[in-house]
């Protein structure tokens, strides 16, 4: 699993794309430090391939604040990437995260509607950070024949995370979307009560 690499005050990104079985995919990442983002702007992702080359614009995330909550707008070249991103934006909204994960957690989400799948994924996450403790370091998912998501969190002890903004309280469905477009690219956007 990819680790994150403390370098000065911030971790190195690392992750890999696979394909896992006839027409599924997996998404493992690392989440990137405070420093590695801008509070306001687009971060892009490296490439899962090569890590050392610059980041693509295919995906990133941005955090945009809004009166009493937080905006997340995520996007990627499939719909894992893209929940990917969103998870990214998710918890650095809130935190920074330059610890190797210690706790493994399964999760599994049988949704098939796109809108339904990022609330369920995003509540999940909310719900692993308030009640298990932990921040999300590393994330693996894969999508199923029948289209579920199936996957592991694996958590960093809060002790160990850099705490610089309110932790998510929940989703709000208000102004919430995620959509392919038609370049292929998919892009949510989520408000999140903190």
């Amino acid at each position: 699993r990819p680790l994150p690499t403390a370098r000065g005050d911030r971790a190195d990104w690392r992750g890999t794309s696979r394909r896992v079985g006839s027409g599924s995919s997996t998404i493992r990442w690392s989440t990137r430090s405070v420093g590695e983002r801008e509070r306001d702007g687009p971060v892009a992702c490296r490439s899962r391939e090569r890590m050392n080359e610059r980041p693509s614009p295919a995906c990133g995330h941005r955090v945009l604040p809004h009166t009493a909550d937080v905006i997340i707008e995520a996007w990627g070249t499939s719909r894992l990437e893209c929940l990917e991103e969103a998870v990214r934006a998710l918890v650095d909204s809130f935190a920074r995260v330059a610890v190797a994960a210690t706790k493994p957690v399964p999760i599994e989400l049988d949704e098939h509607a796109d809108d339904a799948l990022l609330v369920s994924f995003l509540d999940e996450v909310i719900y692993v950070i308030d009640v298990l403790g932990g921040v999300p370091a590393n994330l693996a998912l894969a999508e199923t024949e029948d289209g579920r998501v199936v996957g592991s969190i694996d958590l960093a002890p809060l002790s160990a995370v850099e705490i610089h903004g309110s932790p998510p309280k929940g989703v709000s469905l208000n102004e919430l979307s995620i959509t392919r477009e038609d370049e292929g690219r998919w892009r949510c956007r989520a408000t999140i009560d903190v």
